[in-house]
């Protein structure tokens, strides 16, 4: 659904879209006869009041279809082509805008090489098998009998992204006061309020769904059986020594230039601790079962494999379980339907409730017989929300907890965001520490101010201070996520033809698409000239140092690529507008299509400079280390 946000264009193939696919002929062959249905009709109309341009783009010349164009105000008709990616292509130049801006409409095989390259594409109920395999709407409707208007209706039914289906979130939670109900005990609407806003993008597509354990073939479950077996026998995090100041990693390392993978939260700061004398050590959860980079930074790291292990054979023998009442279960049945009817999706809350729920139980002893056996004066953690049942063992105990921000936080993050006085968490760390003062001012976060110190990002100073000196190229850099990387390499294949040898771009991926089949996936844009980088290659800061632009829609690294000068230009696609405030502030443009991109550059125009510590706070180290100190009393 996500993707038709980004429809500037929609293109039509004419017989078997528009038409019922016969060619019907007068006696001697020369008069052509059509029917057309004229619910497509108002369809077309209804995509132009929109702002939608139309395209007619037939392999045969009809003076029927010619006639029917001009009768719906078509804007653009070419018939008889020969070259219909060509024809396209022309017109897109003409537009100023590229084909992840277009919708295309085929029912047949010689349709499939524009279907496969387009945006969104689409088919009637009976196009070719092939095709109807390849697109990513399918009508219900036949070509001819209304398809066209049925995927208008679903293109402008779903014409959202993340501010749209967020703020219709908002509604229902204040409209059923899901803040001030209570599930087995507990105000449940915290446990399952993010990750529903997680599945419902998902299903819109405005974010990709990973692929589930479940999916997976025999042999990669052999591999998960074998990492969780070697990191139960030696990084088991019962057998750590006592510590000052126990870390909870969020796995996300990278690799640098001493040879080492490093937790780029939390590296630096076990550190600067241990230089002081204090003993440290992490407990990191990677994705259950995968390989570990080798060799890591952190001295005194464990594994939370054993304990997910536990986890799962605890569930699976049906230990700890939850029951909820009817009317609990009425309740979400209630609320469920409201939200699948809402949103076009298929949630089961009762499900993803009961199982947050018995996580919780079967942890919080584990949580609280590590906390025992370490000791701990303090606990870091990184994404908390991984870690729900650490935060209850730690009051039990009586330990403090500090969360590390560790992305770029917004209005619509939802784990972070609790905006007006019905909205309350409960699951909160004791402190927060954020990059700088613009975060808590953009984003209402559940903690008092003074729980909240801003104390910097100590990883991104470091590296900002190593590559001061580095040369910059005329380079543009594109920062790629998985969730948006099918429209950031069309576009940037798209502004690599329009701008030739200019300019040199770079695509750096991000750590989660560096996977086996990224070759596949980005083959495209090596064929083009596109420099594709793994972080492995080539470290983030060292290409936002040498660039010149950056292009992105939504990520942290583009504020860190603020901080390195870099002129920045947001994607208008789903999912940028977590990215607002760079927009309303000047610091960021937003860019629409490659000829918008191009002109842009050629005017080199200026835009608002970095404020210095608005987003990160300098003296990160000093001060993190110092506010722990304060915070656990590791001083005598």
């Amino acid at each position: 659904m996500g993707k038709t946000k980004a429809i500037k264009l929609l293109v039509l193939d004419v017989d078997g879209v528009l038409t019922d696919g016969k060619l019907y002929l007068d006696a001697d062959g020369a008069r052509e006869i059509k029917s057309w249905h004229v619910r497509d009709g108002m369809g077309l109309l209804l995509a132009r009041e929109a702002g939608i341009k139309t395209v007619f783009l037939s392999g045969r010349e009809s003076g029927a279809i010619r006639k029917r164009g001009g009768e719906l105000r078509v804007d653009y008709m070419i018939l008889g082509s020969k070259d219909k990616e060509g024809d396209l292509a022309e017109i897109l130049k003409k537009e100023g805008v590229g084909l992840h801006n277009v919708c295309f409409i085929g029912d047949d095989v010689q349709d499939l090489p524009l279907l496969r390259k387009v945006g969104f594409s689409a088919a009637p109920n009976n196009a070719a098998p092939v095709v109807r395999k390849h697109v990513d709407y399918i009508s219900e409707k036949n070509g001819g009998e209304g398809a066209v208007r049925d995927i208008v209706d679903y293109i402008l039914e779903t014409h959202q992204g993340l501010k749209d289906i967020t703020e219709r979130l908002f509604a229902i939670e204040d409209e059923m006061d899901l803040f001030g109900k209570k599930i087995a005990g507990v105000f449940f609407w915290e446990l399952l309020r993010a990750g529903t806003q997680r599945k419902i993008l998902g299903e819109a597509e405005v974010f990709n769904r990973k692929e589930s354990l479940s999916k997976r073939q025999l042999s990669s479950w052999i591999k998960v059986g074998f990492h969780v077996i070697w990191n139960t026998l030696f990084h088991n995090p019962f057998f750590a020594s006592r510590a000052n100041v126990l870390f909870f990693g969020m796995y996300r390392r990278r690799f640098q230039q001493d040879g080492f993978w490093h937790d780029i939260y939390c590296d630096p700061l076990i550190e600067q601790l241990e230089k002081e004398g204090l003993r440290c050590c992490m407990i990191e959860r990677p994705p259950f079962g995968r390989p570990i980079p080798r060799p890591i930074k952190t001295r005194h790291v464990y594994y939370f494999d054993f304990i997910e292990a536990c986890f799962l054979g605890a569930r699976r023998l049906g230990f700890w379980r939850v029951r909820l009442t009817e009317d609990e279960r009425s309740f979400l049945t209630t609320l469920q339907d409201k939200l699948n009817e809402e949103f076009g999706v298929r949630l089961d809350l009762q499900r993803d409730l009961v199982a947050e729920l018995e996580k919780q139980k079967i942890l919080l002893p584990f949580y609280k017989a590590l906390l025992v056996k370490i000791a701990p004066k303090a606990v870091v953690v990184v994404n908390l929300p991984g870690h729900r049942a650490l935060v209850k063992a730690c009051r039990e105990v009586r330990i403090p907890i500090i969360e590390l921000q560790q992305g770029a936080t917004h209005k619509y993050s939802l784990e972070h965001s609790y905006e007006g006085e019905k909205r309350k968490k409960y699951i909160v760390p004791d402190y927060f520490f954020t990059f700088g003062d613009y975060w808590k001012r953009s984003v209402s976060f559940p903690l008092p101010s003074d729980r909240m110190p801003s104390v910097g990002f100590p990883y991104y100073e470091q590296e900002l201070e190593r590559y001061k000196n580095t040369e910059r190229k005329k380079q543009i850099l594109f920062l790629s996520q998985p969730m948006f990387g099918k429209h950031m390499s069309q576009f940037a294949l798209e502004l690599a033809r329009e701008l030739k040898e200019t300019w040199h771009i770079a695509y750096k991926l991000h750590p989660e698409e560096e996977g086996p089949t990224w070759q596949e996936l980005y083959s495209a844009l090596a064929k083009a000239g596109i420099e594709v980088v793994r972080d492995k290659e080539k470290p983030l800061y060292q290409m936002l140092a040498e660039s010149q632009v950056q292009v992105a829609v939504s990520s942290t690294a583009t504020y860190e690529g603020l901080g390195f000068g870099l002129h920045t230009y947001l994607l208008d696609i789903p999912g940028v507008e977590a990215m607002g405030h760079l927009l309303e502030t000047g610091y960021a443009r937003l860019v629409g299509s490659v000829g918008e991109m191009r002109d842009l550059l050629a005017k080199q125009e200026e835009r608002k400079a970095w404020s210095g510590e608005e987003f990160f706070r300098k003296n990160s180290l000093n001060r993190m280390v110092e506010f722990i100190h304060n915070i656990a009393s590791l001083r005598r």
